[in-house]
């Protein structure tokens, strides 16, 4: 199916559904008791049940005497007999009242019984159910939901279309293993379609009841001519008196006994004029259904009219006469009626769930908003909770950028962070703060930053005796290894800490340059003290500068979903270009696992756009990194900002202080060296307004073949392979199977041990571009269990699905000595890792962990 088409009828279910929903519900709640009226009244007035008696019944023409004794003033209108164990019941009505009043009567004593308890709640269940009780408005109201119904039955039923499925039982299968919002997805599709085709015959024989042009067209199909509105006892005209008939009742129910005498019940509707014939309608011993009606006619002397059987009546009629059997699914006798309501009250399910859904996916949606604006001064600034100081020392601007990040991760994890200066705060702040997170630079031979002086000559004499005992604190200390007092002002600082009493979470983190190792290292230092960090995979951003790198030139791109504009995939493939030797990228090395870091700067175009609307020159002179640039060269190495607009009114220096430094962006290599080039894996980002990402809008969109960029190999040894004879559990979502591809391929050619991939995507029409290699490797032994699943797909299976599903199997491959490595979506790896721990425990998984079996990149 086109992913347009899809997406298209995803959400016309949601929007029908959220729309119709609450009246579904009503009228599918209204409509289970209503099909089993009859058995909840017989039990809340069991004074109705009418004991076998030896006792002859008393004659009709008595009956109806008893019934109009205390109401002379009205008529009769029907006669209703419900079998020799059910009372009597004469319906009066006075005027032109066509409902009238109910009367039971024993047969057998003539005692007049109390009205049904529950009587008139059931009928106002059968106005909700008609038109929610407000009349020609609800009723129009209840027919379009019950078109919306249908038109979601339609769209639920392409959407789960099992194109791709290889067994009719993921359609129907209930898998309680799931949780959260799979196993509601999975729960709103499951049970939809067991109720399917109850859905489908009610909302079908519903309409009849609610549209004319409706009716008609159905009834012309059948060959049933529709009556005017006023036909059928639709008239004005009062019925005539009793007295008036000229032959007894009794006489009459006689004849209609003598005549039909397996009847099981039967109603005599009274003629409006005395001349008039009599007419019984009744319920055959053999009749298909509560509908299925024949009719006796006497004449005026009583004589048998006619006496029309269900059985010889055309075969249109008696399908209209089982539309409402079909309807309430009586068509099928009592388990008919229980299925159908039991269907019936799964609507609320539908509108729940629906909802909750709904509104996981507004949150999400707005989480993911938050998520992709970078943090700024007045977002981070806040003064709730346990607040965490992050104080930074700067010089040329790196540590201020990494404090910033620090509170980020923070905040993150719903922390309280306050990001300053660290001029900016005095030692009796820090006694009341409670905890404090130093991030600080050393200027030249260790010492400390400009922004710092002020610190260090106020509060970090030898005759400030402030007690600091109690303060948490940490110290991440930058500084360049090229000087003899490497980090030399972070570790005076953690010192001056520790002599003030201060608890020291851990040792001063060293970093040269701000480089990744170092940011890793801090990042699970301060997760040992916040553990939610460790599970939060905010990435970490990769400084690396122009000498660090090398120029790179685009040799291919392959689109690999064609078809499916809202997320374009591609291969692409790069050499390195080096003047002085060969371009070949296989004078570059690198193992499966390890990452190409790429700088991609904003356009001029891009740029040009912020100074127009930040007021500021192109050519206005700033310092950055202890360089004095134009602003348009610095604004090259920077960060485009999130929310440009929120930066105006600074003027250039203050403008390029609060940017981050530009990062590289981190793509894994699917490819090894023998294959002559880097080969990556990238899907074109757009953030909750559309916006695509910096550098996928430039390598998916913009890069010409052949075009350069500055780009750097970088090892990744915590995401090497194992040994080829160890095996391998590779679990991946969307591009997270480009590194699989490059130790898939290693171990096709060392012909290593068994390897077992669980790979997710997102839809079957458009994401299966790695089958066919996968596949091959698995027809030749490489992989020795292969897992595909769709999140989009009927069954909707994530990759943690997948794991769940097969505990066992994971029991034997780690039994063999198997080693797990996940790549793909933090929220995958979070699904995965809550799978792991659920079958093995917390103890194994980390002892995983710390053994090296068990290891995830997660982006």
């Amino acid at each position: 199916m086109p992913y347009l088409l899809k997406r298209f009828l995803f959400r016309l279910h949601w929007l029908l559904g959220l729309s119709a929903g609450l009246v579904l519900s009503v009228v599918g709640v209204s409509g289970a008791l209503l099909g089993f009226e009859e058995e909840i009244l017989a039990a809340l007035n069991p004074q109705h049940h009418i004991a076998a008696s030896t006792t002859p019944p008393l004659n009709m023409d008595a009956l109806i005497a008893i019934a109009r004794k205390n109401h002379p003033d009205m008529n009769v209108n029907t006669l209703a007999w419900n079998g020799d164990d059910a009372p009597v019941e004469v319906r009066l009505s006075k005027g032109q009242d066509r409902r009238g009043m109910p009367v039971a009567i024993n047969p057998y004593d003539g005692t007049v019984l109390g009205p049904q308890s529950g009587s008139g709640i059931f009928q106002t269940v059968e106005q909700l159910h008609r038109n929610l009780t407000v009349g020609p408005v609800g009723k129009q109201i209840v027919g379009a939901s019950t078109a919306i119904l249908l038109l979601m039955l339609v769209s639920g039923i392409i959407l789960r279309w099992p194109k791709y499925s290889r067994s009719i039982a993921a359609w129907f299968r209930l898998d309680f293993k799931l949780g959260g919002r799979s196993f509601l997805w999975h729960l709103h599709a499951i049970v939809g379609t067991w109720v399917l085709l109850f859905y489908l015959v009610a909302s079908l024989t519903g309409l009849w009841w609610s549209y004319d042009f409706y009716r008609n067209f159905v009834n012309g199909l059948a060959g049933v001519s529709t009556p005017a509105r006023g036909q059928n006892g639709g008239g004005n005209e009062a019925r005539a008196e009793t007295a008036t008939t000229p032959i007894s009742i009794n006489h009459a129910w006689n004849t209609f006994r003598a005549t039909v005498p397996n009847a099981r019940r039967a109603t005599l509707t009274l003629p409006r004029k005395a001349d008039a014939p009599l007419e019984w309608r009744y319920l055959d011993a053999d009749a298909p259904h509560a509908r299925g009606f024949s009719t006796l006619k006497l004449d005026a002397t009583g004589n048998l009219q006619s006496n029309e059987r269900y059985a010889d009546q055309p075969r249109g009629r008696r399908f209209i006469s089982a539309l409402f059997p079909l309807h309430s699914g009586d068509f099928f006798g009592t388990p008919g009626r229980a299925l159908m309501a039991l269907a019936s009250l799964q609507m609320p399910l539908f509108f729940i769930t629906g909802m909750w859904l709904w509104l996981q996916r507004l949150s999400q949606a707005k989480q993911t908003r938050r998520a992709q604006i970078a943090l700024s001064p007045s977002s981070a600034d806040v003064s709730v909770g346990d607040t965490i100081l992050v104080l930074y020392a700067s010089q040329g601007g790196t540590a201020e950028r990494l404090a910033w990040q620090t509170a980020d991760w923070l905040q993150r994890i719903n922390l309280a962070p306050q990001v300053r200066s660290i001029s900016n705060v005095s030692t009796p702040e820090l006694a009341d703060a409670g905890h404090a997170l130093f991030v600080v630079s050393s200027y030249g031979d260790g010492g400390p930053p400009d922004a710092a002086l002020t610190f260090v000559r106020r509060w970090m004499r030898a005759d400030n005796t402030t007690d600091l005992s109690r303060l948490e604190c940490a110290v991440l200390a930058l500084g360049n290894r090229r000087y003899a007092e490497f980090c030399g002002f972070g570790h005076r600082l953690q010192a001056w800490l520790g002599g003030r009493g201060a608890r020291l979470l851990f040792a001063a983190v060293e970093a040269h340059e701000a480089d990744a190792e170092a940011l890793k290292r801090w990042r699970a230092e301060l997760a040992r003290r916040w553990p939610a960090l460790a599970d939060s995979d905010v990435a970490l951003p990769v400084a690396i500068n122009a000498e660090s790198t090398s120029t790179w030139r685009l040799q291919q791109r392959i689109r690999l979903n064609p078809g499916d504009d809202a997320t374009p995939l591609y291969f692409l493939d790069f050499v390195e270009a080096n003047p002085d030797r060969s371009s070949d990228a296989r004078a570059a090395t690198w193992t499966p696992g390890d990452l190409l870091d790429v700088l991609v700067p904003p356009t001029h175009e891009r740029i040009q756009s912020w100074l127009d609307l930040w007021q500021l020159r192109a050519d206005e002179p700033v310092h950055l990194d202890g360089q004095t640039l134009s602003l348009q060269a610095a604004l090259q190495r920077c960060e485009p900002p999130s929310q440009p607009e929120t930066l105006s009114g600074l003027d250039a220096q203050t403008l390029i202080a609060r940017l981050p430094r530009l990062s590289a962006r981190s793509y894994s290599i699917a490819s090894l060296p023998e294959h002559g080039h880097v080969r990556l894996m990238v899907r074109l980002y757009r953030d909750a307004q559309a916006n695509h990402g910096l550098a996928s809008s430039w390598l998916c969109e913009h890069a010409a073949i052949g075009s350069t960029l500055s780009a750097r190999l970088r090892s990744s040894h915590s995401f090497h392979a194992p040994a080829a004879d160890v095996p391998l559990i590779l679990i991946a979502n969307g591009v997270g199977i480009a590194p699989f591809l490059g130790m898939l391929a290693a171990r096709a050619d060392q012909r290593g041990a068994a390897t077992w991939l669980i790979y997710g995507e997102r839809d079957p029409a458009h994401d299966s571009h790695a089958l066919p290699q996968l596949q091959a490797w698995r027809d030749s032994g490489i992989i020795e269990h292969l897992d595909v699943c769709f999140s989009r797909s009927p069954s909707g299976q994530y990759v943690q699905d997948k794991l769940a599903e097969q505990a066992p199997l994971l029991q034997q491959w780690l039994a063999r000595g198997a080693a797990i490595y996940v790549c793909g979506s933090p929220l995958m790896g979070l699904g995965v890792n809550e799978v792991l721990t659920s079958i093995l425990g917390e103890d194994r998984v980390e002892n995983l962990r710390d053994s090296g079996r068990y290891r995830r990149e997660l982006f």
